[in-house]
């Protein structure tokens, strides 16, 4: 077995037990009113600093969901009172919250700097246990970072403290043994891995029946699959099975993965796994569940060659899908009845309206007939009294209709609001997880000191985006266009900066082409598990920085250097490309003509290696910033202007063209509309 494959099983249970964890706990919606209390608590006992510091905490619980800076503020207050106290309990408690809040937040350095003060003053209390908690919490954090050197030194540390101390916490040592034997595994040590794993099996059967051993269990069956030991191996997959929880909402979902990683060495296995899982999901009536079943059954029995079985379970996962088509569509049709319902109720009401309308009318002839027939003497009083009776009734009638149109708009309206509303909250939320996937800017600026990042999405989130990576030394940088543009492209955007990241961090290229080989070979896969024919992806520009030189490949996003006319060459300067300037020019390194997606020829991407000179300056875009409409005749600025802009800014810094870019985008566009996302990086080395 790979160790691709082990690290997805780890990740299928991790997925497993945390999701059961998180359906049984209830998330109470944000309270107000006891935030505002806490807040005039703090307030109030100031001088009492232990209710303080009790308020700030209970409003750490209560922001840490919902709004990470209010929680990291309270954490920090917290800290403070606590430490003028000199609590210890308190500052290690404050210490905690703010590890967690940053790294969630995306600022590793800071969690690190947290984990690190909470060690040090563990070692302080002299609390063993509280100690190899804090180690166990230092390895795991250095495990995120992929850090995996100095993960197992955190693990040693604390395995050998806990044997000198004969800690008899079995709980903190079975962790202990089972992270490190994770980290052995990553490392390629599987005789390691196995000796700690069973160790870890051993606590854990110490700590009395105490939490899931699925994990344990997953991570054995794993470890001996490497070893080709396919007796212990099916032995410990046995016991994972027994050990998973059958009312887990995930249950069939899990069955139907780990059939997929047995089909290879025992076919017969993978069908009496998915055959659970699908009896699983027909018990439970989840449709979803039984259409994924139904088609790895079409599979396997169709790879066995057992022809009817398979006809028989691809007719189910057809069915299944119809029952979830067919159940979006009862919906559609009830929305429509309703209508159909309201429309014909009005119909009848306003028929009934014309009915009595005429009525009265009818019987206001009659009545002038009776008066003119009573005498001429009444009949200027009559009419003066039919005048007066039918302004009263028209004006009855009238502020009757206002009162029901009025009602009415004021609930459309509230209808209006709520649904804007609920829109607004997406996007807004949209904007959230976009922002999660962009690298900080401080981050850029800390690796390119003069350098500048001009990112103007076109709505609310952006189908462009930056993404910048630093391994040992290298340093990546890149500026993408995905398909679209508003949510549809945020969407997109999501999937193809996942990919960059895997291809970098799990794959492990290095190479700017071998990285765009590996993100469109993710990005089709992602797309192709759709029952459509999706043919998103991106063009982008990416470089890879090492010493004094930049190894560029890019997708239809070519890549800009301004640099001194002396210093081009015989054929940099014949290239219809460049742009000069008085003494500085502006050459185009192509990129190649194909996306990073699915397209009808995709070749194998290509690379270009540039020496680079001091003072040149680097710039990598989408093409929305050429491509807008404005000035005084309305057309597009095009990519010939851009490259004399450029050109005639670059003696300026960075951050002053960052300026320029942003105010001349602005006048230029007047009053047009932005068509495009704008997204540009410039770098001076």
């Amino acid at each position: 077995m790979t160790k691709n494959k082990l690290k997805y099983l780890y990740l299928l249970f991790y997925l497993l037990i945390f999701s059961s964890i998180c359906s049984a706990q209830n998330l109470n919606t944000f309270d107000s009113i006891k935030a505002s209390q806490l807040k005039q608590r703090i307030l109030v006992h100031n001088a009492n600093d232990s209710i303080a510091v009790e308020a700030s905490f209970e409003l750490v619980n209560l922001y840490y969901q919902i709004n990470l800076d209010s929680a990291i503020f309270y954490s920090k207050k917290a800290l403070l009172i606590s430490k003028k106290e000199r609590n210890d309990s308190k500052i290690i408690e404050a210490y905690k919250w703010l590890s967690y809040l940053y790294s969630v937040q995306g600022k590793e350095s800071k969690a690190l700097e947290f984990i690190l003060l909470e060690l040090e003053k563990q070692k302080e209390t002299k609390d063993t246990v509280a100690i190899l908690s804090a180690l166990n919490a230092l390895g795991s954090f250095y495990v995120t970072q992929e850090e995996y050197e100095l993960a197992l030194k955190s693990f040693d540390e604390a395995i050998v403290l806990s044997k000198t101390n004969r800690v008899v916490n079995k709980e903190i040592i079975f962790n202990l043994y089972n992270n490190r034997a994770v980290v052995k595994t990553t490392l390629q040590d599987t005789e390691g891995a196995l000796s700690d794993f069973l160790t870890a099996l051993k606590f854990f059967k110490k700590q009395e029946g105490k939490g899931n051993a699925s994990s344990v269990y997953l991570n054995l069956y794993a470890t001996y699959s490497t070893l080709k030991n396919n007796k212990k191996a099916n032995e410990y997959l046995d016991k994972t099975l027994k050990s998973l929880d059958s009312t887990s909402e995930n249950y069939s979902k899990v069955l139907c993965s780990l059939a997929q990683k047995v089909e290879d060495n025992n076919l017969t296995r993978a069908i009496e796994l998915t055959q659970k899982a699908y009896k699983s999901a027909e018990q439970k009536n989840r449709l979803e569940d039984i259409k994924t079943a139904s088609l790895y059954l079409y599979k396997f029995y169709k790879k066995s060659k057992e022809t009817e079985a398979s006809l028989r379970f691809y007719e189910i996962s057809v069915k299944a899908k119809d029952s979830l088509v067919s159940l979006k569509n009862e919906k559609r049709i009830i929305k429509q009845i309703e209508k159909n319902r309201y429309e014909k109720q009005k119909l009848l009401s306003d028929a009934e309206n014309k009915l009595v309308l005429t009525k009265e009318k009818e019987a206001k002839e009659r009545q002038k007939i009776i008066s003119y027939s009573v005498g001429i003497g009444l009949v200027l009083v009559v009419i003066f009294l039919l005048f007066i009776y039918q302004k009263l009734q028209v004006t009855k009638k009238q502020n009757a209709i206002i009162a029901l149109q009025k009602q009415e708009v004021e609930k459309q309206k509230e209808t209006i609001e709520e649904t804007h509303k609920e829109i607004r909250d997406s996007i807004n939320y949209a904007e959230r997880l976009q922002s999660a996937i962009l690298p900080p800017q401080k981050a850029i600026k800390d690796s390119f000191s003069n350098s500048f990042v001009l990112f103007n999405p076109k709505d609310v989130v952006s189908g462009d985006f930056y993404w910048f990576e630093k391994r040992k030394g290298i340093k990546y940088l890149a500026v993408a266009d995905c398909t679209g543009h508003g949510v549809p492209g945020a969407l997109v955007s999501v999937v193809c900066s996942g990919a960059l990241n895997q291809s970098v961090k799990e794959f492990l290229l290095k190479e700017p082409s071998e990285i765009l080989n590996k993100t469109r070979e993710i990005i089709v896969g992602t797309f192709a598990k759709s029952d459509e024919d999706i043919k998103d992806g991106m063009d982008i520009a990416l470089c890879k920085f090492e010493n004094d030189k930049l190894i560029f490949s890019g997708a239809n996003n070519p890549l800009w250097i301004v640099r001194q006319l002396k210093e081009l060459t015989e054929v940099q300067q014949n290239d219809r490309r460049t742009v000069v300037l008085n003494d500085l020019a502006l050459i185009e390194i192509p990129a190649n003509r194909q996306p990073v997606g699915l397209s009808l020829e995709m070749k194998l991407f290509e690379q270009k290696k540039i020496d680079l000179i001091k003072g040149d300056k680097i710039y990598l875009f989408t093409d929305g910033y050429a491509d807008q409409f404005g000035g005084a005749k309305g057309k597009k600025l095009k990519s010939k202007a851009l490259k004399e802009i450029l050109i005639s800014i670059s003696n300026q810094s960075m951050s002053e063209q960052e300026v320029y870019l942003s105010k001349f985008f602005k006048n230029w566009i007047g009053g047009e509309e932005q068509i495009d996302d704008v997204c540009m990086i410039g770098v001076e080395v």
